[in-house]
Parts: C-alpha cells; sequence; structure tokens
C-alpha cells in the first residue's frame, strides 16, 4: 500500500519528466549567430517540479522500501520487489487518460 501511494506522489514528477521529454523543444543554435528558438516560460518549473519531485520520491523509496524493512529485521528483497508497484498509479492514468 505504501509504494503505491508513493505512486500517486511520484505522478507530479512524471509528469513534469514527460513534458520536458516530449514538449520541450531543442534549441538548434550551431548555424547561426543568434537562436531562433526561445525556452517555453514554464521550463524552469517543470525542471524545479522534476528534479524535487524525483528527489523526494527516491527518499521515500530509501525510508519505506529499504530503511523500515532493515531496522524492523524484515529481509529488503521483498520490500524492493514490490517497489514495481510505484509507476503503477501513473501507469493506470495514461491508460484511461487522466494523465
Amino acid at each position: 500500500m505504501a509504494n503505491l501511494l508513493i505512486g500517486l506522489v511520484a505522478i507530479v514528477p512524471g509528469l513534469c519528466l514527460r513534458w520536458l521529454l516530449t514538449t520541450y523543444p531543442s534549441v538548434d543554435c550551431g548555424g547561426g549567430i543568434g537562436c531562433d528558438k526561445e525556452t517555453p516560460d514554464n521550463a524552469l518549473g517543470m525542471i524545479t517540479g522534476a528534479v524535487l519531485g524525483c528527489g523526494f520520491v527516491l527518499g521515500m523509496v530509501l525510508v519505506v522500501d529499504i530503511l523500515m524493512p532493515r531496522q524492523e529485521g524484515h529481509p529488503v528483497g521483498p520490500w524492493l520487489g514490490m517497489a514495481l508497484l510505484i509507476p503503477a498509479p501513473f501507469v493506470v492514468g495514461q491508460a484511461l487518460g487522466w494523465v
């Protein structure tokens, strides 16, 4: 259940990363004196959201799937196997057209 909740939080950096990979234009400045393309206004927000969001999600995975099982004396392997549930909310949202 904890990994699914982490997956819900991971939707935000997932959307930021998807925008950066699909919409963010590549600026081609190799041929001329100046660049003819400008960076979109929301690029800084998307980059910040991706970096901070991914860091937060990775920190939560570290705590929930590695540190907590070790503290309780449980094997880490099954917990890391359940980490595969983290992208499930994003994938379901994509399949249903919500995200």
